[in-house]
């Protein structure tokens, strides 16, 4: 969500999750950590939801690297590391919103992102 923000992947935070427990007793419990400012998520919500690639989603078309792109501030020629960061971030808006339509989205954005459509 930002340059200093450290992200997991969807599975380092499910494998954190599942061995919370064991990880609080080994480093102690400091509480919840906010990942990112929900002003930040929300925005990046709302203006996923006023694209037109969201629109074209919406309306049955399937993603595409163009249109992702346009959502996700990168390019097709945009190194992949930049691509799943920018995914990453897509991930942890959707659960942050608990927007299951944006869950969604953000499944069939990966998806079309690994079949490089």
């Amino acid at each position: 969500m930002g340059p200093n923000t450290r992200r997991f992947t969807t599975e380092g935070v499910a494998w954190i999750e599942k061995y919370s427990g064991i990880l609080a007793s080994l480093y102690g419990d400091p509480g919840q950590v906010a990942v990112a400012n929900n002003s930040d998520v929300a925005r990046m919500v709302r203006e996923m939801k006023q694209s037109e690639a969201w629109n074209l989603w919406r309306g049955g078309k399937v993603l595409n690297m163009t249109y992702l792109g346009h959502i996700l501030n990168c390019s097709k020629a945009s190194a992949q590391s930049v691509w799943m960061d920018r995914l990453a971030d897509l991930d942890q808006a959707a659960r942050i919103s608990s927007d299951e339509e944006v869950a969604k989205f953000a499944i069939e954005a990966r998806i079309a992102f690994e079949k490089g459509i």
